[in-house]
């Protein structure tokens, strides 16, 4: 897995390759369970795709190898670029390069993001200190108001 850099107020910097690029997950968010629900979904989506697509371009041209590896290779390319935009949507713009660069294969988008799940273990624990801090920040809030 790639090194955290530091985790600050619930920001967590992960350098992601030798040249010190890096990408953010900020823990705090709300709607981050359901970002990494979501991205988990999508990556077994697209994979299902791709397998689906690779069965029916090995029926289209069963009595022609060179076809099928052709439009295979094809698809596969349409899927790693698919993921790519999966992960990039929420991991930010443009994370995908600074960790894979131009590599495109069959795998490695699954197997990153389940790296990811050590640094989003204490996700659970985050939640509950997300409800803390907002019921505290609108009951000052409400306080105000009245």
């Amino acid at each position: 897995m790639d090194k955290v850099i530091y985790e600050k107020k619930g920001v967590k910097q992960i350098q992601v390759n030798e040249q010190g690029d890096y990408i953010e997950i900020d823990l705090m968010d709300i709607e981050l369970p359901f970002k990494v629900e979501n991205t988990r979904k999508e990556l077994i989506r697209q994979n299902n795709i791709f397998k689906n697509r690779c069965k029916a371009i090995e029926k289209q041209y069963k009595d022609n190898e060179e076809l099928i590896r052709v439009n295979q290779y094809k698809a596969e390319i349409d899927f790693c670029n698919k993921c790519r935009e999966v992960l990039d949507g929420f991991l930010g713009k443009g994370a995908c390069h600074k960790i894979f660069g131009d590599t495109n294969r069959y795998g490695m988008f699954d197997q990153y993001f389940e790296q990811l799940a050590d640094v989003l273990s204490g996700l659970e624990m985050d939640i509950k200190a997300i409800k803390e801090e907002l019921m505290a920040r609108y009951k000052k809030n409400t306080e105000v108001i009245k």
